[in-house]
């Protein structure tokens, strides 16, 4: 035991000179260690700054988008579908004759579906035929002759209309507008 107790003497000088060592903050300037696969930009901080602000701008509107259909009924599905083909194409000549170009016509609904009838309380109830719509979306850019357009689409056969929104082609200036006010207002706050 005599032998083993100047290694024990060593071995606790050891431990203790090194504490302070241990215990020290590394350095955070000092580069990482070579081959460690750690990137400096991984262990950096980043702000964020978020910055709110309101502005706005008024444009007349230039253009209006519209949706209008065809809705119709029959014995058979076959049926609905050609009915309501044919009116459908009826509604885009009226379109086209209005000076409605093609890249301004989208078709954005088309639903076949059965037509049931209900009302035997306590039976199953009978299919009676189909129900066929065929929507389209349309942008009309003459809106002084918008009201006469549209009797004239539901003469031809249009029997849906709805979701009318008016808009600018360009909103590229407008937007800039509300865009420089909301930083002047952001700038003008109290803080």
């Amino acid at each position: 035991m005599p032998a083993f107790r100047p290694l024990m003497a060593a071995a606790t000088l050891i431990v203790l000179g090194a504490g302070p060592l241990i215990a020290q903050p590394a350095p955070t300037d000092a580069p990482p260690p070579a081959g460690m696969g750690v990137h400096p930009m991984k262990h950096a901080a980043f702000a964020k700054l978020t910055v709110t602000g309101t502005g706005q701008a008024t444009v007349q509107p230039d253009m209006a988008s519209i949706t209008l259909g065809v809705s119709t009924r029959a014995a058979t599905a076959a049926e609905a579908m050609t009915q309501n083909a044919q009116q459908q194409a009826k509604v885009i000549e009226t379109l086209k004759a209005e000076g409605i170009e093609a890249r301004d016509i989208q078709t954005s609904g088309l639903n076949l579906s059965p037509v049931m009838d209900y009302s035997d309380q306590g039976q199953p109830p009978k299919l009676t035929g189909y129900g066929a719509q065929n929507s389209v979306t349309v942008r009309v850019r003459d809106l002084a002759g918008l009201g006469a357009m549209l009797d004239r689409l539901v003469a031809s056969g249009a029997n849906e209309i709805g979701g009318i929104a008016f808009a600018r082609d360009d909103m590229t200036e407008v937007e800039d507008k509300a865009r420089s006010e909301a930083v002047a207002t952001r700038a003008a706050a109290p803080r």
